[in-house]
């Protein structure tokens, strides 16, 4: 999955610990791999392993530290959800 920001953001701040997903009603991250395209401005959260099919997801990037170029950090957490298909 995909999150495209506004302007572009320092890749140091996107990490696994900032960049999260999880399964609707839990806490635990699942864990998965982070990419940023400076070129797009877009982060990538990319699972290890399969989701469950027709199954609720958050992911949701960290405000505070994640920053942008010039160091400001995001002011609230910015979330979305998805379901997945059989």
């Amino acid at each position: 999955m995909t999150g495209t920001f506004s302007e572009r953001m320092d890749p140091a701040t996107l990490s696994t610990s900032t960049v999260t997903l999880v399964k609707d009603g839990t806490t635990t991250p699942i864990k998965a791999m982070i990419s940023y395209n400076a070129s797009t401005n877009k982060v990538t959260l990319t699972p290890e392993t399969y989701l469950d099919a027709r199954t609720k997801y958050m992911a949701k990037v960290s405000s505070g530290v994640v920053k942008d170029l010039a160091g400001n950090a995001l002011t609230a957490d910015y979330s979305w959800s998805f379901t997945t298909r059989s």
